[in-house]
């Protein structure tokens, strides 16, 4: 009797166990991604307008990441957006990071794709370009 009572109860323990790094490896993609969208917008403050350098600084938190994901937006007070002409007039820079998905595989259980939300940043973007 103490055998089976030993069996059922590892059973749940085990696959708790074995899910726990799982679990970890989804908070570590979680932090990433915020972390991701903090760099990329400091990056995005001091350089020229869609400078391919943003892009990279991200990649270097999550090398995983696909253009598809990542957006970046200028804006002007009294304007939607900013274009090269007027890069001088941008005053904010958003960085955004979304449609990322994490594949968690849990123990005796088919792996499942979590979306994570989307992530941004805003800062104020510097008056002078920087050669990045």
């Amino acid at each position: 009797m103490a055998a089976l009572e030993l069996a059922a109860a590892m059973v749940p323990f085990m696959v708790l166990v074995l899910a726990l790094p799982e679990f970890c490896k989804l908070a570590w993609a979680w932090n990433a991604a915020s972390e991701a969208t903090l760099l990329g917008a400091r990056k995005a403050a001091v350089c020229g307008l869609n400078s391919a350098a943003i892009k990279t600084r991200m990649r270097e938190v999550m090398p995983w990441l696909q253009d598809d994901n990542i957006v970046i937006a200028y804006e002007r007070p009294g304007a939607t957006s900013c274009t090269a002409s007027g890069a001088t007039a941008c005053r904010v820079v958003q960085v955004s990071l979304s449609g990322y998905q994490q594949t968690v595989a849990l123990p005796m259980l088919p792996a499942l794709t979590v979306s994570l939300p989307s992530f941004t940043t805003s800062l104020p973007r510097e008056v002078m370009d920087s050669s990045c």
